[in-house]
C-alpha cells in the first residue's frame, strides 16, 4: 500500500468515525456528557480541567458523610488553601477540607453554585473576599464570563436555578442555560473540539492533553485520586524559586507596583457585593457557617498604594460584622507575611499555604466544635 492509499484510508476512517459520533450524540443526548466531560476534565479541549469540576465536586461533598469545609474563590484561594494541611492540623477523623477555588473566579461566578452547595450540606464555606474581586465586570472580561457561565450552567440541573439568576439576567441571559434544551445546546458547542480530539487519539495517536504535567488536569470523579485532588490540587511551579537575583530584583521593581495599579476595590454597589450578599444570606439562613477570608499580598506591594486605596475592603468586611453564622478572617492587613510565603506578588507558595493553614485552622476547629455541641442539644 502506497502513502496515498494509506492517507485515503485514514480519511475514510475519520469520516466514518465522525458520522458515528454525530449520530450517537444527536440520537442519545446523554452521550454528550460521555463524549465531552472526560475531555474537559483532562484539559485536552479546555485550558484547565478545573473549570469543569465544580458540579462533580459538590456531588462528592454531598455524599461524603463528613464534616465538610469548602473553600471557594479565585487563584489566590486556589493557591492558598491546602486541605491536606488542615487535615494534618485537625485532630478530627470526621472532617474533610475541599479546595474548589478556580483561577480568575469572582463572587458573581461562584454564586451560581450556591443552590447545589446548599444541597451538599457542608458545615463551613470559606468565601474569598479581596481587593481584586470587589468590582463589577467590564467588557474586557466578557470572553471569560461567557466561557464560565456557559460551562457552569450547562452542567447544572433545574434545581440549581436560584435567586442568583435575577442578578445576571439583564446582562448575561444569553450565556446561561436555564433548562434542559439550553444545556444541551451549550454542550453541543464543545462537540467539534471533542470529536476532533477523540479522532486524533484513535487515528493519529495524538492528544491535546497538556504534556508537561497534570496541573491542567482533573482526575475522574470515580478514581482513587479524586478526593485527594479536591483537597490538595497540583499547583504550578513557584515563580520566585526559578528567578535569579537579578531577575527577582527586576520583578520587584516592575511587577510589585501592578497590584496598586490593578486593584482598586469599591466599598459597595458592585456585582461582586451583590453576589456576596446573596451567598452569605443563602448559606447562613440554612445554618451553614460562612468564613469571609482575605488573602495576603507580598509585603513589597503595600508601599505603592495610594492612601486609603484599599479601605473599601475594610468597609465591605465591616458591614458583615455581627451576622449570625459568619466569621471574618483578614490576612490582607495581618502582620507576619514574608517573602518566603509567596509565589509572586499576590499568590502564596507552599510555605504560604502552611502559614495560611495555621492561621485559619483554629477558627475552623472552633466552629466545628460549636456544630458538635449544638447537635448534642
Amino acid at each position: 500500500m502506497n502513502d496515498s492509499q494509506a492517507l485515503d484510508g485514514k480519511v475514510n476512517l475519520l469520516s466514518s468515525l465522525f458520522v458515528i459520533l454525530m449520530t450517537v450524540v444527536f440520537v442519545v443526548p446523554s452521550s454528550l456528557n460521555m463524549v465531552i466531560q472526560p475531555l474537559l476534565h483532562d484539559g485536552s479541549i479546555v485550558s484547565m480541567g478545573r473549570y469543569s469540576m465544580t458540579s462533580d465536586a459538590l456531588d462528592t461533598i454531598g455524599d461524603d458523610d463528613q464534616h465538610s469545609v469548602v473553600a471557594m474563590g479565585s487563584s489566590m484561594m486556589f493557591k492558598g488553601f491546602n486541605g491536606s494541611c488542615f487535615d494534618d492540623l485537625d485532630s478530627r477523623n470526621d472532617a474533610r477540607y475541599y479546595n474548589l477555588a478556580i483561577p480568575n473566579s469572582r463572587p458573581y461566578n461562584d454564586m451560581l453554585h450556591i443552590p447545589h452547595l446548599i444541597r451538599a450540606q457542608p458545615n463551613i464555606v470559606i468565601l474569598e473576599v479581596g481587593v481584586s474581586v470587589l468590582v463589577s465586570p467590564t467588557a474586557s472580561s466578557d470572553e471569560y464570563l461567557e466561557f464560565r457561565y456557559k460551562m457552569d450552567t450547562m452542567q447544572q440541573s433545574d434545581q440549581d436555578i436560584g435567586d442568583w439568576y435575577s442578578l445576571l439576567e439583564s446582562d448575561y441571559d444569553s450565556w446561561m442555560a436555564t433548562n434542559f434544551f439550553e444545556r444541551q445546546q451549550f454542550k453541543q458547542e464543545w462537540f467539534p473540539d471533542a470529536s476532533e480530539e477523540l479522532l486524533n487519539r484513535i487515528v493519529l495517536n495524538e492528544s491535546g492533553v497538556y504534556p508537561f504535567g497534570t496541573y491542567a488536569q482533573v482526575p475522574k470523579p470515580d478514581s482513587a485520586e479524586w478526593i485527594s485532588f479536591l483537597q490538595e490540587p497540583e499547583w504550578p511551579p513557584v515563580r520566585f524559586d526559578s528567578m535569579s537575583e537579578e531577575v527577582s530584583q527586576k520583578y520587584n521593581e516592575t511587577d510589585m507596583p501592578l497590584s496598586a495599579q490593578y486593584y482598586k476595590p469599591q466599598a459597595s454597589g458592585t456585582l461582586s457585593h451583590m453576589a456576596l450578599d446573596y451567598m452569605v444570606e443563602e448559606l447562613t439562613k440554612v445554618g451553614i457557617r460562612v468564613i469571609l477570608a482575605t488573602l495576603p499580598h507580598h509585603p513589597l506591594v503595600y508601599q505603592y498604594l495610594d492612601e486609603g486605596q484599599w479601605d473599601p475592603l475594610n468597609d465591605t468586611l465591616g458591614k458583615y460584622s455581627g451576622i449570625d453564622n459568619l466569621e471574618v478572617v483578614d490576612n490582607t492587613w495581618a502582620l507576619g507575611w514574608n517573602h518566603e510565603h509567596f509565589d509572586d506578588r499576590n499568590h502564596l507558595d507552599a510555605d504560604g499555604r502552611i502559614e495560611f493553614c495555621q492561621r485559619l485552622s483554629p477558627v475552623i476547629s472552633n466552629l466545628l466544635d460549636l456544630d458538635v455541641k449544638q447537635q448534642q442539644f
